[in-house]
C-alpha cells in the first residue's frame, strides 16, 4: 500500500451500506507527483491544509475533511515494557530472553501493520497506525535485532528505525539480559 515507504497514520471509513469510502491519512516521505488511477478521480494535487475546505471536493472527502482536519494533531504512540509483557506468560521465556523478546517484537510489528481500532485508543475516526516503541532489556549492541518479515506491510514496519530503548536498571537482577 505504501511502497515508498510512506507511513499510514488514520483511517476514516464512510459506509453508505452499498459501498464504502475510504480515506487514508498517511505521513508523506517525499512529494510525489500524484495519479488518478480511477474514473471517479478527476483530480489529484499537493494542496496546503488551510485551501482543503474551499475546493470542489468529493462528497465523501468533504463528509471526512473536517474530522480528518482535527485529527491531523494527534501522534498516538504505544509504550510497550517487552521484559513485563514476556514475563506475564509462564512458557518458558527464562530459557531464551532475546529469543522471547524477539517473538515479541514480531508480534508489534504485526500490530504496527494493521489499524489499531480508533475506539481501543479512545481516538476519533475509524483506526489508527500508532507509534510503537519497544522498552528492551540489555545493551542496544546485545539487544535482539528488528523483526524481519517476508510480508510486504511487515517489511515496511521492520524495515523502518524501530525505536528501542535500554531499562537503565532492571528491577528483578542486575545480569547481562542478552
Amino acid at each position: 500500500m505504501f511502497p515508498r515507504g510512506d507511513r499510514p497514520r488514520a483511517l476514516h471509513v464512510s459506509d453508505r451500506e452499498v459501498w464504502t469510502y475510504t480515506t487514508v491519512m498517511a505521513d508523506v516521505i517525499a512529494e510525489f507527483d500524484p495519479v488518478a488511477a480511477d474514473a471517479e478521480s478527476i483530480a489529484l494535487a499537493w494542496v496546503p491544509t488551510d485551501e482543503v475546505s474551499g475546493l470542489a471536493l468529493h462528497p465523501g472527502f468533504a463528509a471526512a475533511w473536517p474530522a480528518l482536519r482535527e485529527a491531523l494533531g494527534v501522534r498516538p504512540v504505544i509504550v510497550v515494557d517487552v521484559a513485563n509483557v514476556v514475563g506475564a506468560v509462564p512458557d518458558g521465556w527464562w530459557q531464551d530472553r532475546a529469543g522471547a523478546a524477539l517473538r515479541h517484537l514480531e508480534r508489534l510489528a504485526n500490530l504496527a501493520a494493521s489499524p489499531v481500532p480508533a475506539g481501543a485508543l479512545s481516538l476519533p475516526l475509524h483506526g489508527w497506525f500508532p507509534r510503537i516503541v519497544a522498552v528492551i532489556e540489555g545493551t542496544p549492541a546485545t539487544s535482539p535485532p528488528r523483526p524481519r518479515s517476508t510480508c510486504a506491510a511487515r517489511r515496511a514496519v521492520a524495515t523502518t528505525p524501530w525505536p528501542r530503548w535500554r531499562a537503565s536498571s532492571p528491577a528483578r537482577d542486575t545480569r547481562s539480559r542478552w
